[in-house]
């Protein structure tokens, strides 16, 4: 126990030693920024689930806004809720422009201002959602090595461990597909706009989906935590 507890603060305290650049998912590692001693056993006869951390909360905060079912006033939900009336057809960056153009906008500005105004929230809101994730990434890290260095861990909490890993990359994978789909919406509504009603302010829209487009390029390639 002595030395697994040495290890583990050795961990805490210098990194991860003799681990590789690159994770799981082709993310980059970097130390955990803390770990439970010991994690608590559930009582017998029940099943033991993790308690979620306050980094998992803040991350779960942080992509709300790229979570279909959160807001019921989405333009990513609303096209959802459009296809499944029309049969169920799966969903494309076509919908976001189609949806658009139902809109009732008092002039022709107004398409472009719905997507600038949602291109800035997106921009403001990747850093603060990445740098959540990488934190439970970190986390996550943190918890398998200490399951593994520590003798006296329950197999159902090893479990557990494995299960709360693999639900904390569902969210971030299916958070990095809203982002992919969202930038590609833009895109394509932007093209189709300019052909549609010219205007000057397609310049500045095409500026901001450029810089969107950076932070889209993380988020693919899954490297959070070089973006902190």
């Amino acid at each position: 126990m002595k030395l697994a507890l040495a290890l583990m603060i050795a961990i805490l305290g210098f990194g991860i030693a003799g681990c590789s650049a690159t994770g799981d998912f082709g993310r980059v590692r970097q130390a955990p920024a803390s770990v439970f001693d010991r994690t608590p056993h559930g009582l017998d006869g029940e099943e033991f689930v993790l308690s979620r951390s306050d980094d998992e909360i803040q991350m779960d905060k942080s992509i709300q806004r790229f979570s279909s079912e959160i807001d019921a006033q989405s333009w990513v939900r609303q096209i959802r809720h459009m296809a499944r009336a029309a049969g169920g057809a799966p969903t494309s960056e076509k919908d976001y422009y189609n949806w658009l153009r139902l809109q009732s906008f008092a002039s022709s500005k107004g398409a472009y201002r719905a997507i600038i105004n949602e291109v800035d929230l997106d921009i403001l809101s990747l850093p603060l959602a990445y740098a959540a994730i990488c934190k439970v990434q970190n986390l996550d890290r943190a918890r398998t090595i200490a399951v593994e260095e520590f003798s006296q861990t329950e197999p159902d909490t090893k479990e557990a461990v494995r299960v709360r890993r693999m639900e904390n990359s569902t969210k971030i994978n299916n958070f990095s597909a809203v982002v992919d789909f969202r930038y590609e919406s833009y895109v394509y509504a932007l093209e189709h706009l300019v052909v549609e009603v010219p205007d000057e302010l397609a310049r500045t829209l095409d500026t901001k989906i450029s810089e969107l487009a950076v932070l889209a390029q993380v988020s693919a390639a899954g490297q959070f935590c070089s973006s902190t």
